[in-house]
């Protein structure tokens, strides 16, 4: 077992410049003891990323390095990166993030010890960046109960690269096409699946946020399709199990991005209709909300 590749660390990049030397050196310090690759997708950059990447071209099949025009679609950048990937777990990772060197060895210790199929890590902002070796205690749960945590809950969350999970629950799952919530999308198609998940209550990954991290053009228009795509996942009879939680999620997201939202009045009745319709299945799914939430948002 030794020998075999067991895990593709998957990095998309486009113009990081800056922090993706850090974020694969990062990578490279693991006490993981078992084998894995770490795969990179130079998104079509235009800064000095691909020069930065040819150096570590030295690390041979340990670091795969790929390139392709950028098509705009981050999307297809990780499509690209699963349809790569051979290994019996895959992670992403975002190119200007850097992990513990614990990161890879917690992760799959809590996948092992109880037979998981997914395994979730904690997170700080990078400012707080720690080392601390010492494994908190973890907990399993079914997939119901997991995905009501990651949506409802404080465990986890639906991003992305927190979680180290087994290929082959991705078999027929891809990433949708779109600019904005495709990981909400991608992490609850996976779900669907009889999955265990594991929790950590480590901190393992360590997040630079930007506040400009998502461009403010037509940001509007992109959470908008991004509800609309959940709205029709919504309605697709294979959700059927987990419907009222999606309910629920889109509730949660619709309310948010109401408090955050302009003055733009077409944008704002969408989210407001779009909460509306939901509010009673959310509050059945998370009877421990105050009910004051309801009447801040609702009068």
């Amino acid at each position: 077992m030794k020998d075999e590749v067991l895990i593709s660390v998957l990095i998309p990049v486009y113009n990081q410049e800056k922090y993706i030397a850090k974020c694969l050196d990062s990578l490279i310090d693991q006490t993981f003891t078992f084998k894995y690759q770490i795969l990179v997708l130079d998104d079509g950059s235009t800064d000095r990323t691909p020069k930065i990447l040819k150096k570590y071209s030295r690390y041979g099949s340990f670091i795969k390095i790929f390139h392709k025009e950028n098509e705009k679609s981050i999307a297809k950048a990780r499509n690209y990166l699963l349809d790569k990937v051979d290994t019996k777990y895959f992670i992403f990772v975002d190119s200007d993030d850097i992990v513990s060197p614990l990161y890879l060895e917690c992760l799959y210790a809590a996948i092992r010890k109880d037979n998981s199929d997914i395994s979730c890590c904690g997170y700080v902002m990078i400012k707080q960046f720690s080392n601390n070796p010492n494994l908190r205690r973890y907990l399993q749960l079914n997939r119901k109960d997991a995905l009501h945590e990651m949506i409802l809950g404080t465990r986890g969350q639906y991003i992305l690269w927190n979680k180290l999970i087994k290929t082959n629950l991705i078999k027929n799952i891809r990433f949708y096409d779109l600019s904005y919530g495709e990981d909400f999308c991608f992490v609850f198609d996976v779900m669907q699946n009889n999955v265990k998940v594991s929790f950590i209550q480590n901190r393992l990954y360590f997040y630079r946020f930007f506040v400009n991290r998502i461009q403010k053009e037509k940001v509007d228009d992109k959470k908008k399709n991004y509800l609309n795509k959940m709205i029709e996942m919504e309605k697709d009879k294979k959700y059927s199990k987990d419907k009222d939680l999606l309910s629920s999620w889109i509730y949660v997201t619709a309310s948010y991005y109401w408090l955050i939202s302009g003055t733009e009045p077409s944008y704002r009745k969408f989210l407001l209709d779009a909460m509306r319709k939901r509010r009673t299945i959310y509050y059945s799914q998370s009877p421990d909300i105050p009910k004051k939430f309801l009447k801040m948002i609702f009068g």
